[in-house]
């Protein structure tokens, strides 16, 4: 949701200040000057977002106060898809939260009835990109999987018009993950060994002579109770 509301935050600032170039009283009058415009950009910090899930706020009031390049991925078995226009989270129907997407870069008379998942729309230069991916995943999921990664890629590679493109498919994330599964299991073998140095260091020492100490007492204790019963 972070990201909605982030690119929501900063989108309505330039709309703001795009409006307020509009007044009579504005330096340009109602004509909008070049230092205006680049003032109402300067104050829109964010140039491209791609949220993962929360697509249940894509509406037309909300991407009236977003002015990025965006694109949304939404698993199809995202949890709280039931709440979805459709009842489910297969988008490739038109569903109206994608659609709306979509269509927020149109005019009325150039809206779309349908769209095709994974297809761009817009102009990324002009920052109206849109795409909606809607990979059979779940929401958890989408942290862990080859293909969000390359959606990633892809997007930031359109919405930034980087050239060459990024090969999507050149992905070295799952080895950090794999590396860092192996240290996790390291700390865990590592209690052990560390607790046994740590009682050799006079400060800790006391705690095992205490223990030693203890143990004697109790020897001490049942041997005498012995030979009382003897």
């Amino acid at each position: 949701m972070s990201a909605w509301l982030t690119l929501m935050h900063y989108g309505s600032q330039y709309y703001a200040a795009i409006e307020e170039a509009k007044t009579p009283d504005s330096e340009g009058a109602e004509t909008i000057t070049d230092s205006e415009k680049e003032y109402a950009n300067s104050l829109n910090k964010v140039a491209a977002g791609l949220p993962v899930g929360n697509i249940r706020l894509s509406s037309e009031k909300v991407f009236s106060q977003i002015h990025a390049n965006m694109g949304i991925i939404y698993g199809q078995y995202d949890e709280g898809n039931y709440d979805l226009s459709q009842g489910n989270g297969d988008l490739s129907n038109n569903a109206d939260e994608a659609l709306v997407a979509v269509n927020s870069i149109f005019s009325k008379a150039e809206q779309h009835s349908g769209f095709n998942v994974g297809k761009y729309y817009g102009d990324a230069e002009n920052q109206t990109l849109r795409v909606v991916y809607n990979p059979k995943q779940t929401h958890e999921w989408a942290h862990f999987s080859k293909n969000t990664v390359a959606y990633t890629v892809d997007f930031f590679s359109h919405a930034f018009e980087i050239s060459p493109q990024i090969k999507n498919t050149n992905q070295i994330w799952i080895w950090k993950e794999l590396v860092s599964f192996i240290g996790l299991l390291g700390i865990f073998l590592l209690i052990f060994p560390a607790s046994y140095y740590l009682l050799e260091i006079p400060f800790f020492k006391h705690l095992k002579l205490a223990k030693e100490q203890s143990s004697s007492i109790a020897n001490a204790l049942q041997t005498e109770k012995k030979h009382k019963e003897n």
